[in-house]
């Protein structure tokens, strides 16, 4: 799942070389609050007969944690899937195939955790039931077992990998110590070993109660009986007592670039990535922009070091933006007998250009254009715009998604040329230098 918000809008294209005339997809989202605190967004839509996405997101995730608890919000994912005092072991996934349901899932981020799946409109009740029973009545079955899963988990997708460790070795020291996002969402080994009943159940009487919760409904229903039926089971849900703890921490100012280089048996490849904003700030958008003039197979890392220089056989960047902070990050893999240096060099020439020449206004719309066209495609699956709706609300809020069209369009060359300028600067990089180990020569037999 992606772990940045995705902003959805549609352009009316008029030409590549045109300047688009902006239409807002505006999103018709009904919101109601229940008396215990919970939120609906409700997305009434026709266009996909007798279906309904439906899920509920706890604005929870490993921002929230704190050393000694990494990886928790990701622990109660695995744990409310072991049933409730009605429901047993295994069969939620059972109990929704058998009533047409598909796509049954949930992720955990570093801001939010969300669970989801895809059902018959005529199964909004029982949705509603089974869901307000996993949030009012979960067990946590099997926890130390599970305990040792999620451990395995991260053995396998982390530390198994020719690179894993690496990559969140680098990740922790480019947010550094002071940040909330100073850790894996999987959490860390020794924490994930040393999880106990009790201080887990405190975590969970903070984070997965009615007042920070969001149930999100999108497809074909009739919002008044939908109220009606979510009312009837999510009031049930006792609100907490705890308050909710201060906003994540945001990372100390960089002062100086920081390095890793890396030597093993994966390919040679680069990481670059610099220190920006969150969601929701201004030069978001122009971040977001700029990242499309590079990418893609027209843009110009690709036309520039790919096909170009022919130094790398993969080049992109990367604009994150999470709830407290944010990073721009140019990532690109060796090719042939081209070295790290050779791509870094590359990039600090491309972005060069970039700080010193405004991008042509014509490749400004066209990438404009192409980043419209990509976020409305979203739209078209429920549960898709059901996803968006839980990023947004979590980050920002979910108006955001309507808000966001005309910040995108107002974007401009001499934006993109003063955000280039104004975050690109070398105390504020970190370089991840990936080299392929030099293999000893066979003995002549």
């Amino acid at each position: 799942m992606q772990r940045s918000l995705s902003i959805l809008f549609v352009v009316l294209l008029l030409g590549c070389g045109a300047v688009p005339s902006a239409r807002a997809q505006q999103v018709a989202v009904e919101e109601f609050t229940l008396t215990n605190g919970m939120r609906f967004l409700l997305v009434p839509r026709r266009d996909q007969p007798n279906v309904i996405s439906a899920g509920w997101v706890a604005k929870v995730g490993s921002a929230n944690e704190s050393p000694g608890l990494t990886g928790l919000s990701h622990f109660f994912e695995h744990l409310m899937f072991k049933g409730t005092d009605t429901i047993g072991k295994g069969e939620f996934d059972q109990i929704y195939t058998q009533a047409g349901g598909s796509s049954l899932n949930a992720f955990t981020s570093e801001d939010l955790t969300c669970y989801f799946c895809t059902v018959p409109a005529n199964k909004l009740e029982l949705w509603a039931w089974l869901e307000s029973d996993r949030l009012r009545n979960s067990v946590f079955r099997e926890f130390y077992t599970e305990r040792d899963v999620v451990r395995e988990e991260r053995r396998l997708r982390t530390e198994s990998t020719p690179t894993g460790r690496l990559q969140e070795q680098f990740d922790t020291l480019f947010w550094g110590a002071s940040s909330c996002y100073a850790w894996p969402v999987i959490g860390w080994p020794s924490d994930i070993q040393s999880y106990t009943l009790a201080p887990a159940q405190a975590y969970w009487n903070i984070y997965y109660r009615p007042g920070n919760l969001v149930g999100i409904v999108v497809g074909d229903f009739d919002p008044a009986q939908a109220k009606r039926l979510l009312a009837a089971y999510f009031a049930r849900l006792v609100p907490g007592t705890p308050p909710l703890p201060p906003a994540g921490t945001h990372p100390m100012a960089q002062l100086a670039e920081q390095r890793l280089h890396a030597v093993g048996d994966f390919p040679s490849a680069l990481e670059i990535r610099y220190h920006t904003v969150p969601a929701g700030h201004a030069d978001s958008y122009a971040l977001d922009v700029l990242a499309e003039v590079l990418n893609e197979r027209t843009g110009r890392l690709y036309t520039g070091l790919v096909e170009g220089r022919k130094i790398a056989t993969r080049a992109r960047t990367t604009a994150e933006t999470r709830k407290f902070a944010g990073y721009f990050a140019f990532e690109a893999e060796t090719q042939g007998e081209a070295t790290p240096e050779m791509l870094e060099k590359a990039w600090y020439e491309e972005l060069a250009t970039l700080q010193q020449q405004a991008v042509p206004e014509r490749e400004l719309r066209k990438v404009q254009n192409r980043l419209a066209a990509g976020n409305y495609r979203r739209l078209e699956s429920n549960l898709s715009l059901l996803v968006q709706l839980a990023f947004a609300e979590a980050q920002l809020r979910w108006q955001e998604i309507n808000d966001s069209p005309k910040k995108y369009a107002a974007v401009t060359a001499g934006d993109l040329q003063r955000v280039a300028r104004l975050y690109f600067a070398p105390a504020q990089r970190n370089v991840a230098s990936y080299r392929r180990e030099a293999k000893p020569p066979a003995p002549t037999p």
